[in-house]
């Protein structure tokens, strides 16, 4: 996984990894508490579901999952996430 976000994110890897950690420990298959975040980087499904297509299809593919949340920290930065 960690080689998968060091592509995605290059010189935020360090950043990105803590976020996957704290979030997920690193588990593609998590969800959140109350069912509302999915994957390593816990993306927050009524946010994002509408926003991203295949969302269902794919939020535990890791590849998918980094990608898509490389596009939402481009947005909106390290604060889209509760463990920044």
């Amino acid at each position: 996984m960690g080689t998968l976000i060091a592509t995605r994110f290059g010189d935020q890897v360090e950043a990105a990894l803590a976020v996957a950690m704290c979030e997920s420990k690193m588990d593609p298959s998590a969800v959140s508490y109350d069912g509302s975040s999915y994957g390593l980087f816990q993306i927050h499904a009524p946010t994002w579901a509408p926003v991203f297509a295949g969302f269902w299809e794919h939020w535990m593919e890791p590849k998918w999952n980094i990608e898509h949340a490389y596009i939402i920290w481009e947005r909106s930065g390290w604060s889209a996430w509760s463990c920044w």
